[in-house]
């Protein structure tokens, strides 16, 4: 067994497929407050469990309308003072839009293991790649078959499938332990044999609020997520 230490070189987000709606969060100048949903019911229904009904048909109300400068004033004027859940400093803003929120355990942020496993499968590749021109060879013409099949077919769903058929190709290539068709199942991967845990559960400070451009679109379209900061360990 060997312990690492990892360090962020730049942000990172791993989403765990849920996003914030404008009635989860709070937006200031330069951070933004945190309520979950689960959370907030839970913390509201503590103080107020006679009129949970009322209130959360009235918070859907005021995310509805866009209120969410006023969701702060809607807790002063029930006299409860929530803390929000954890607090994240921000880069852009998010004008009420949904924010992807980063991988979490009960603890806080994470890395899985799976994530930090790929990574090195992904270096492992440009290295080898890099160094075997043989296997280098055999990369190009892979890619440029399956660009060229890709480009006959005019449905995009067609086209991927054929792309996912060049990256097999390629992991057979480089990954499988030999080109036999016995040695085409998963189970010879040469990274198989290397298990690797998940980090440490991390601060909440460790996270912050930005946008990235979806490049996949004919227009200009931003998701707003919650990245780990680069320079973390």
């Amino acid at each position: 067994m060997y312990n690492a230490k990892i360090i962020t070189i730049s942000p990172i987000h791993i989403g765990d497929g849920e996003e914030l709606i404008p009635l989860e969060y709070i937006e200031g100048k330069t951070e933004v407050k945190v309520y979950p949903f689960y959370y907030l019911i839970d913390k509201l229904y503590e103080k107020y469990e006679d009129k949970i009904e009322t209130i959360v048909p009235l918070l859907k109300m005021f995310a509805k309308k866009g209120e969410l400068s006023k969701l702060e004033d809607f807790f002063s004027n029930l006299g409860v003072h929530l803390e929000p859940k954890y607090v994240l400093s921000k880069e852009v803003p998010v004008n009420g839009k949904k924010i992807k929120t980063f991988i979490k355990n009960t603890l806080g942020p994470y890395i899985p293991g799976s994530e930090i496993k790929g990574a090195l499968r992904t270096v492992f590749l440009f290295g080898v790649l890099k160094e075997n021109e043989i296997l280098r060879n055999d990369f190009y013409k892979i890619l440029e078959r399956k660009i060229r099949e890709a480009n006959t077919k005019n449905q995009k769903k067609e086209k991927v499938k054929i792309l996912e058929k060049a990256i097999e190709e390629i992991e057979l290539l480089v990954f499988r332990a030999g080109k036999n068709n016995d040695q085409k199942d998963a189970q010879y991967d040469i990274f198989k044999a290397l298990q690797i845990s998940d980090s440490e559960s991390l601060n909440y400070d460790y996270l912050f609020i930005s946008s990235v451009k979806v490049l996949n679109s004919s227009r200009e379209i931003r998701d707003y997520c919650e990245f780990l900061k680069p320079g973390k360990k």
